[in-house]
């Protein structure tokens, strides 16, 4: 009944620019929320029993920020990008009477490289790093970890109708104190497609995916001081046989 009414308050911004001669892209998206009043825990342990409670408090906050900038190499059928992310806040709560102020940050780099030849090859790949840290005021130890996600994916036409293609994404968590386990793992896939009809909108696709059998489910967030770590199974390795037919037809058409 003493709570007060807390509101949140947001400003955001979206930039792109497009050349097609050149195939330069710029993209910039950012927001800013900050909440007043927020109601937020209160803890109290006395002889191993712990009361909580919820007030209100200012000086929360949490941001993102997304940059990407991308061109085509002259003379090439390349195309490079690079991308610049960052995300984060603050959040203030209170523990045995004393307030506690966490300040979380997630800051990644990715770089990607990217070709397409019609009838004949796509490929792209793609590198990314993220360093994420942790801060809060009662607990002096900085927490952080680097995380790694890289990708590449290419398929090729052997006939106009005929094209196989093969995936791989790789997966790298650093070891942290509190979690020493080996969360590294490789997910891995290949696709063989034959199209059939006149207008190629029947596709026969064969595809096996997790061929290392890898893939499983991982999560690793900051919590106010603390660090949580979660693996959980997704479906593994599996291979499957299906037919996709596309047959929407265009606005105003008959047949």
């Amino acid at each position: 009944p003493d709570l007060e009414q807390a509101f949140r308050h947001s400003v955001s911004l979206f930039f792109s620019d497009f050349k097609l001669l050149t195939g330069r892209n710029i993209w910039i998206n950012g927001s800013f929320s900050s909440t007043n009043k927020a109601i937020v825990s209160s803890q109290v342990t006395v002889n191993g029993v712990t009361t909580q409670k919820y007030i209100n408090t200012n000086g929360n906050f949490d941001y993102y920020f997304y940059s990407s900038y991308g061109f085509k190499l002259k003379k090439t059928e390349l195309n490079l990008g690079v991308n610049l992310q960052t995300n984060g806040g603050r959040f203030v709560n209170f523990v045995n009477g004393i307030s506690n102020t966490s300040n979380n940050n997630t800051t990644g780099l990715s770089l990607s490289v990217y070709s397409y030849k019609e009838d004949k090859y796509d490929f792209n790949a793609n590198v990314g790093y993220n360093l994420n840290t942790s801060q809060s005021s009662i607990n002096p130890n900085k927490l952080s970890f680097w995380s790694q996600e890289h990708s590449a994916n290419v398929n090729v036409y052997l006939t106009k109708r005929l094209r196989i293609g093969t995936d791989v994404n790789l997966y790298l968590r650093e070891k942290t104190d509190a979690f020493d386990g080996n969360n590294n793992f490789t997910v891995w896939g290949a696709t063989l497609n034959y199209q059939v009809f006149k207008k190629k909108n029947g596709e026969f696709r064969l595809e096996m995916d997790d061929i290392l059998n890898q893939r499983r489910g991982f999560d690793r967030e900051f919590t106010l001081n603390r660090v949580y770590e979660r693996n959980y199974n997704q479906l593994g390795r599996y291979g499957m046989l299906s037919f996709v037919w596309n047959f929407t037809k265009q606005p105003g058409t008959t047949k």
